[in-house]
Parts: C-alpha cells; sequence; structure tokens
C-alpha cells in the first residue's frame, strides 16, 4: 500500500472513531436521563392545624428552589459558569441547611413550597434533607 492512501485511511479513520465517540456519548445519556411517570405520587403532610382562612385575609407564601442546599455564594457550581455538580462538602450541606431552617423561621409563612429537596442523593453527600426538613417543619 501506497503512503497516501495509508494517510487518508487514517484520517477516515480517525473522523469515524470521533463520529462514534459524539453518538456513544449523546446515546448513553439520552439513556441514562431520568424520566418521570406521567402521574408520580408524592405524600402530603396532613399532620398540619385546620384552619379556616377568612376571605378577607391574606397570606404568607414562601416559594424556594433550596439547590439541594448545596449551592452558596463559595459554591462553584457549572450553571453559574463553574465545574461542580455537587456540594462543596457534607459540612456546607448542613450549614445551609442550618440557614434554611432560620430564613424559614424568620419568614414565618403560611405556606411553604421548597424544591429541590435531596433524599439519598450523592451530590449532598446523602444527608437526609427530606427527613430533616419534615422534623424541623413539624416542630414550628
Amino acid at each position: 500500500m501506497n503512503k497516501p492512501k495509508i494517510i487518508a485511511y487514517s484520517l477516515l479513520g480517525i473522523i469515524a472513531a470521533g463520529f462514534l465517540f459524539v453518538i456513544l456519548f449523546f446515546l448513553f445519556f439520552t439513556i441514562m436521563e431520568y424520566r418521570p411517570k406521567k402521574l408520580e405520587t408524592v405524600s402530603i403532610n396532613t399532620e398540619s392545624k385546620n384552619e379556616t382562612v377568612q376571605s378577607e385575609s391574606s397570606l404568607k407564601i414562601l416559594s424556594w428552589n433550596l439547590g439541594y442546599c448545596g449551592l452558596d455564594a463559595k459554591n462553584d457550581f457549572f450553571y453559574d459558569g463553574g465545574k461542580a455538580v455537587v456540594a462543596r462538602s457534607k459540612e456546607a450541606v448542613l450549614e445551609n441547611f442550618e440557614f434554611v431552617k432560620q430564613t424559614i423561621s424568620k419568614i414565618n409563612a403560611d405556606f411553604n413550597l421548597l424544591q429541590e429537596i435531596d433524599v439519598k442523593s450523592k451530590r449532598s453527600f446523602y444527608v437526609p434533607e427530606k427527613e430533616m426538613l419534615q422534623s424541623y417543619l413539624g416542630h414550628l
């Protein structure tokens, strides 16, 4: 085989390998992507006080994405141009959780709508956030 054919086949092989890598990369993440069911079951705390709200009164609502208690000013989160997708440490998650508790108490809302509370998650160092929040909110 002459030298130009070897170079051409080598380049073709490198391009094919790169193309295959890109296809396999996207295929892997497409297969592994979390897809919730059309209908998900959620648990609702029904042990709260049975209070009636008067139509003339106002309600205070707290809607907060907690960011799995892993995001704060010190975190290098990838959506903000950083590289990290997990909290810095378990201690940081617990410290942020304490801030969440203080803020919830300070605001003293009638309804707390909280998002991104992790359950058995590696990104928050397996801190049982759901159970800790349920316990804390039950004492308010």
